[in-house]
């Protein structure tokens, strides 16, 4: 019997074949070669096929991110600009934005079922649609890749417990993954988060403005509440805290003045993954090239009123900082229903919970606020949140006195970013944009960084 060539096969055959290759440039190659192949894929279940191998590609766990993501910059969907926020519409689309992850869920749990059809979903998706998910996972795999590396090896960061600890014990899976999970949930805030410059303006007589200062700390007080009730958990957030220490960290933010930096920085977070894989993958492992392509990033920032990101993926407020762990069925997180990432929320109570106990004796004592500031700050150093809860007794022994060696003495820790945010923005010279002195301190800052390289390198 003659064998049987691919192209004589029938289509639900070729289908099955469709639905089980590995990724997405794969089902590429096969269907924009063969006209059968692109037939039988335009004219039948082309969707079902499209996320199949995207399930393939991505795995079970980050599926839902990646459709999620695909929605949210093919809409898009974006908060107003402060002035046109309310209470009201953050509510509709914070409520919004959670109902598409839930139909992205929705859709995962029926890809399985024969009768299930794309176009019976809110969801649907094209081959473009795919191709853009895909090169954005691989671009998550790298900058996942790196965060590992880099706390691993301390290429920006010469922090030995932690590479102690990784030594000891390598990175899980699950660790991993929940660094994707995060890079995921900061793009997605990236964008929906985009148009929130703050709105801080001076009155006639050169005064700031209290009243729309007031209604602009209201609102994003709100908004992080509402993003932590109706969107994701607190954990969650927490990772999101993490992953920017680690992010300003790997750009050399913290080596800046801190309120230069929370007058810049904000704005380059809020570009998005594209933006910051560029920067940190795309210098190739050369820091002259990284801290080029940061300052340049920064230059363009300084032309802009000062944005809210970097507030909005902080901890908030100092009153709020203590927050009383529930029970985890409470909570509404963003991955898997809650089931998938229990670890996420043991950590978070580890971290937490202490704080509690701390804050309830007097959370308005002012020396109180520093030691929790300074405990916040090294557990940023660790990026504490994307762990397993396994580690957390060895965070815990580096923030007690008496580790030999010092494992702080030259680390500059993530500063409060809602605190210095606000006091930066509300910097008379910095209101328009960052004046002259800060812009040229910026640059210098950056000189002397290229010139230590060159004579490190000689």
């Amino acid at each position: 019997m003659a064998p049987t060539k691919i192209n004589n096969l029938y289509p639900e055959i070729i289908l099955s074949i469709m639905e089980n290759l590995p990724d997405i440039q794969s089902l590429k190659s096969l269907v924009l070669v063969n006209k059968r192949m692109h037939s039988i894929f335009t004219t039948h279940r082309k969707g079902v096929v499209l996320h199949c191998v995207l399930e393939n590609e991505l795995g079970e766990d980050l599926f839902v991110h990646a459709l999620v993501t695909c929605h949210v910059e093919k809409v898009p969907i974006m908060l107003p600009a402060f002035p046109e926020l309310t209470v009201t519409s953050i509510r509709a689309q914070v409520s919004h934005l959670r109902k598409v992850r839930d139909d992205a869920a929705a859709l995962q749990e029926a890809l399985p079922s024969p009768s299930f059809h794309p176009r019976d979903t809110a969801m649907p998706i094209t081959l473009r649609d795919a191709d853009r998910m895909s090169h954005l996972w691989k671009k998550i795999s790298e900058l996942t890749d790196v965060f590992v590396e880099d706390c691993r090896l301390g290429e920006s960061l010469e922090f030995y417990p932690m590479q102690d600890s990784l030594r000891r014990r390598s990175v899980s899976v699950t660790e991993k993954k929940r660094v994707g999970h995060a890079l995921y949930l900061f793009h997605i805030l990236s964008i929906f988060c985009k148009k929130l410059y703050l709105d801080v303006e001076r009155t006639r007589q050169g005064e700031i403005d209290a009243d729309r200062l007031t209604d602009s700390l209201e609102k994003l007080k709100f908004l992080q509440l509402t993003l932590v009730l109706r969107f994701m958990a607190p954990w969650e957030l927490y990772e999101l805290v993490s992953l920017q220490a680690w992010a300003r960290r790997a750009l050399h933010d913290l080596e800046d003045d801190c309120y230069v930096s929370e007058r810049v920085m904000p704005y380059v977070l809020v570009q998005g993954l594209d933006r910051l894989h560029r920067c940190i993958c795309g210098s190739a492992g050369d820091d002259q090239v990284l801290r080029a392509s940061v300052l340049a990033l920064k230059r363009e920032a300084s032309k802009h009123k000062a944005h809210g990101f970097g507030m909005i993926l902080s901890r908030g407020e100092r009153c709020s900082w203590a927050r009383k762990p529930r029970e985890f069925e409470k909570y509404r997180p963003f991955w898997g229903h809650g089931s998938k990432d229990r670890g996420g929320y043991r950590i978070w109570r580890s971290l937490e919970t202490p704080r509690w106990n701390h804050a309830v004796l007097d959370p308005s004592v002012p020396i109180a606020y520093e030691l929790l500031g300074t405990r916040q700050g090294m557990l940023d150093v660790w990026s504490a949140a994307l762990w397993d809860p396994e580690r957390w007794s060895e965070m815990r022994r580096t923030m007690r006195s008496g580790m030999v060696p010092d494992p702080w003495g030259k680390i500059s820790c993530h500063w409060d970013s809602y605190m210095v945010g606000w006091r930066s923005a509300l910097e008379p010279g910095m209101l328009r944009g960052v004046k002259r002195e800060a812009r040229l301190r910026v640059f210098l800052r950056w000189v002397r960084g290229v010139l230590r390289l060159k004579r490190g390198g000689s």
